[in-house]
């Protein structure tokens, strides 16, 4: 009689252990799943917000060639208005991927990249900037970026007079 006792309760208790790793095997595949769910819905807004330039090409010197607003797309223009709404989604989009890389272990490990993305626009975009440096409160970690360079830039001026 013990020892079919035994057996039971070793039965039981390799039966436990065995459901024990499938169910931390679920979880960690279950996690897996979220995280790339979470870089798929990143990357999707981010494309949603770029394919505004397929639609009005006009607006990419703002972003990418350092043009400055002037004669053509003077404030208040179609353009001008525009490219403010295009910094608007862009630095929203900016700003929740460093939020989202504080809760999700797979764009934590690309911060680095967001940085090196935000940065580079905001060297490059004179709307970008302009819309970061006139609602700087909006944001957490943008203003951050855009002070960093405006310091940069005047060390680098300082260094060169």
């Amino acid at each position: 009689m013990q020892v079919v006792a035994l057996i039971g309760g070793l039965a039981s208790a390799v039966a436990l252990v065995g459901s024990l790793l499938f169910l931390g095997r679920q979880t960690l595949l279950a996690n897996q799943l979220a995280e790339a769910q979470s870089v798929t819905t990143f990357y999707e807004a981010n494309d949603r917000v770029l394919r505004h330039f397929l639609d009005y090409p006009e607006l990419r010197p703002y972003f990418y060639d350092n043009t400055e607003f002037g004669n053509e797309a003077p404030i208040g223009s179609p353009t001008y208005v525009r490219a403010m709404t295009v910094a608007e989604l862009l630095a929203d989009s900016i700003e929740n991927s460093y939020v989202a890389a504080s809760s999700v272990p797979a764009i934590a490990r690309r911060l680095d990249d967001l940085r090196i993305y935000a940065v580079s626009l905001l060297e490059s975009s004179p709307a970008l900037r302009e819309f970061v440096s006139d609602r700087a409160s909006w944001y957490a970690h943008l203003p951050r970026e855009l002070a960093k360079l405006q310091l940069e830039d005047t060390e680098l001026t300082k260094r060169h007079s």
